[in-house]
């Protein structure tokens, strides 16, 4: 029996002890990585719940999973993006913003992804570069335009959605090496470690 095996042995016997478990897998790519892992004989595993988490919409089509138990996230309303966006960017004066300046916003709004990662991203972006939002978009575009092939392999992006996050996320990491070239070691380091829990000491020691 090799490592992965008697980790598996040992993990369905822990569960097993303990009823009503929950399993989640987060941020799945594709079914075929955790297929193996995903419990089904509840005489093995004992009884508990799945959740799995992706961004890809073709799982759901797969026969391991019901229909009716395939939960689509969509992306922010009008209103919501509008209302996060003016509260990160203006404050506590959000609600003095003229109507032209809510017009500006709004056909902003329409040239990004409706979700809050985008949407939070840009407004401190913007709120901490002093930047017009036309510029805020041709760095996004010109970020875009920056991706070749071998980063297209490496981000795995194969939607209009992710490149525009790309170029989105690649405008701040810009502006971040703008201010210190060694940052890039840092930025590199955490992009290696788990996003949720980036351990202080480690960055210290770091640099």
């Amino acid at each position: 029996m090799d490592r992965e095996e008697k980790l598996m042995h040992f993990i369905k016997g822990k569960f097993k002890e303990h009823p009503r478990w929950l399993l989640i897998y987060d941020n799945v790519e594709s079914l075929s990585d955790i297929l193996k892992f995903i419990p089904r004989d509840a005489k093995v595993w004992g009884e508990g719940k799945i959740i799995i988490t992706t961004r890809n919409s073709n799982i759901k089509n797969t026969d391991l999973l019901e229909p009716g138990k395939v939960i689509q996230i969509d992306g922010l309303t009008e209103k919501e993006s509008f209302t996060l966006f003016i509260k990160i960017l203006f404050g506590s004066n959000h609600k003095r913003i003229t109507w032209g300046e809510k017009k500006k916003i709004r056909y902003f709004l329409q040239k990004i992804p409706p979700f809050p990662l985008e949407i939070t991203t840009a407004a401190y972006y913007i709120k901490s570069t002093s930047i017009s939002y036309i510029e805020y978009l041709e760095r996004v575009k010109k970020n875009r335009e920056k991706l070749d092939s071998q980063q297209k392999m490496i981000l795995k992006e194969i939607t209009d959605y992710d490149k525009t996050r790309y170029g989105i996320i690649s405008t701040s990491v810009d502006t971040i090496l703008s201010v210190d070239p060694n940052f890039l070691s840092l930025l590199l380091l955490i992009s290696l470690v788990d996003s949720q829990e980036i351990p202080k000491d480690l960055l210290s020691k770091c640099q």
